[in-house]
């Protein structure tokens, strides 16, 4: 299980934090997850943790992953950021 931060802009905030795709989906391959914003930006990052990767993977390029990514006004490109283990 791996821990990863996904950075990417939205269109609306308002619109990517009032949407329950996250509830439903993330939790088929993650343990938990936690949202974050950049003051005054559309720029939001989620903490994974957890992370089944194949099923991470699987999610973010089926259909289903990518109808929530529009529906939640998700703007490529998604960065995914991986914790380098052992490193202080």
């Amino acid at each position: 299980m791996a821990n990863i931060v996904v950075v990417h802009e939205v269109g609306d905030f308002d619109t990517w934090i009032s949407k329950n795709n996250r509830e439903q989906l993330l939790p088929q391959c993650c343990e938990s997850y936690r949202l974050y914003r950049l003051p005054d930006q559309n720029k939001v990052a989620v903490v994974v943790e957890g992370a089944d990767m194949d099923k991470f993977g699987a999610l973010m390029e089926g259909s289903e992953g990518q109808r929530a990514m529009e529906e939640d006004t998700v703007k490529p490109p998604v960065d995914l950021f991986f914790e380098v283990e052992g490193a202080r």
